[in-house]
């Protein structure tokens, strides 16, 4: 999904890239996850795979992605992703 995010220029990869930001760091980028109803289907289920990985893993999903910090904070600035602050 973050391949999507970073390359292409649609409204699915805007929502995968807004997932992506709140899986890594979801005070700072919240993500509704009612989203989820607006993605196709293998998009939705990838997603969700995700969200499994990230209840149950030991590691924040961005460092089973070879760069993934700088690749993500990349995609957050490349889609003008706003930082939410309380």
């Amino acid at each position: 999904m973050l391949k999507i995010a970073e390359e292409c220029d649609t409204g699915q990869a805007k929502k995968i890239a807004l997932f992506l930001a709140g899986t890594f760091n979801g005070r700072a980028y919240p993500f509704d996850l009612c989203e989820l109803r607006s993605v196709d289907v293998a998009i939705g289920d990838d997603m969700l795979v995700c969200l499994d990985a990230l209840r149950w893993a030991r590691a924040d999903l961005f460092k089973l992605v070879p760069e993934g910090e700088s690749r993500v904070e990349a995609m957050i600035k490349l889609w003008g992703i706003k930082l939410v602050t309380s």
